[in-house]
Order: structure tokens, then sequence, then C-alpha cells
């Protein structure tokens, strides 16, 4: 991380406790199925988040998925110092079900979480869409459609961008590297159908080099990325 150039002051080290650790697999169809030991992420305290957020203020941006324990702290101090949340439930358990997710600025999720969410079998987008804005009115969605690309929803605003056209290779990390550089537009003022656009173009670099964190791209690639493979974004009105 320190290579990368991310402040790792606030990793702890959990003495005699292994590194949390995923195992990708490959089910029958050609999806990802990942097997999760979570070991030292479920360490995380109270304490530590407590002192963590301590360095941060209203207005800064919180990235979490579902992969630490005492979430549910997390979401509320963040919550109590006005922090923006964006929030991925990856994985996917049934505890999720439980938070008030009316705390969270953005709830990332692509079709199979959404639907599991709201408690439905719908594969519909549109459909996912305005039942997602029936249950969460205040909070923003940003939904993944993989090779058809992405949707947001703010209020009634709804923005789809395409896919890029690309040969995958492996699509692990597509959804993490995704989420980061969506994270990273809206820490640069930029609007959000452009980070987004940003984010697209980086999840397709991404699915075209094998292997997690080492295939995704850097800044300057995914900018010449957009220069050659630009891409427009569609504003609606969601009708309900």
């Amino acid at each position: 991380l320190e290579t990368s150039g991310v402040n790792a002051t606030h990793i702890r080290i959990v003495p005699d406790t292994a590194t949390g650790t995923a195992i990708i697999e490959r089910d029958p169809a050609g999806a990802n199925r990942i097997l999760l030991d979570p070991g030292a992420n479920n360490c995380c305290t109270p304490e530590q988040i407590r002192e963590t957020l301590a360095g941060f203020e209203a207005g800064d941006l919180l990235i979490c998925q579902n992969e630490i324990s005492h979430l549910t702290s997390l979401l509320e101090q963040a919550k109590a110092k006005r922090m923006r949340i964006l929030f991925n439930p990856a994985p996917m358990t049934p505890d999720i079900l439980d938070l008030d997710l009316r705390e969270v600025t953005w709830l990332a999720v692509n079709e199979s979480e959404c639907a599991r969410l709201l408690g439905c079998t719908c594969d519909d987008p549109m459909q996912l869409c305005r039942l997602f804005r029936q249950r969460y009115p205040e909070t923003g969605l940003l939904l993944t459609l993989g090779s058809r690309g992405s949707l947001s929803l703010q209020g009634q605003s709804l923005c789809r961008v395409p896919s890029c056209c690309v040969q995958a290779v492996d699509t692990t990390g597509a959804g993490d590297t995704w989420l980061g550089y969506f994270a990273d537009g809206c820490t640069r003022g930029l609007s959000v159908p452009d980070s987004m656009m940003r984010a697209n173009a980086a999840a397709a670099l991404s699915v075209q080099v094998a292997g997690a964190a080492s295939s995704i791209p850097s800044d300057r690639e995914v900018s010449a990325f957009l220069a050659q493979q630009p891409m427009e974004s569609v504003i609606t009105e969601l009708e309900l």
C-alpha cells in the first residue's frame, strides 16, 4: 500500500491472526464464486473505528464493504460526523438486511445484490430502481450491470453509462476497481456521469488482465483509454 502511495497510518496488525483471505473459484456457468475467510478483518473494534475516524470531518468520503466487524458502528459514527458514505454490501450476508441504509449516501450493488436487498427475484434494472427508490427515497443507488454498463439513481434522476467493448480475461476485482474510480471522481469534484465513465473505463481495463489488485489500471491508463473510446451518458427521469 505504501509503495502505491497509500497512507497506512491506521492499519493495525493483529497478533497470531491470519490476514483476511478470499479464494476465487469459477462456477459451471463461468461466473466468479468467492470463498471468504475474514481473518484479521473480523478483529476491527469500535474503539479502532473511533480512533480512525477522529482524523476525518464532515464531507469526507468513507468507502466501506461488508468485510470488517462492527459495520453498524462504523456507519453510525461516520454519519454522526456527517461524512459521505459509499457502501458496497459485498459479501451479501443476511445481517445486511438489518442495517439502516438510510445512513448511506451511495449504495453500490450489482443486480443480484440489489434484488436480494429488496427481497425480490427481479432482474430488470428499471424495476429494481423503482423498488429501491420506494424503499430508500434518500439514498443514492449505483447499479453495476457488467457488460451492459452501469446506472446511477439520485432522487428521480437516472444516469446510464454504457460499458466498453473489450475481451475479458479475468473479471476478478472489476467491481472493486469500479468502486475505487467512482470514489476518486467524487473526491475530485467530478460529476456523477463523469465519475461513472471513468469507473467503467477502469473496470474495462482491469478485466483484460489476470489478477485482482495487479489488474487495477493507473489514472493515466484510464485517461488514455477514454480518449480512444469516448463514452456518453444518458440522463433521464425515473418513471415510478
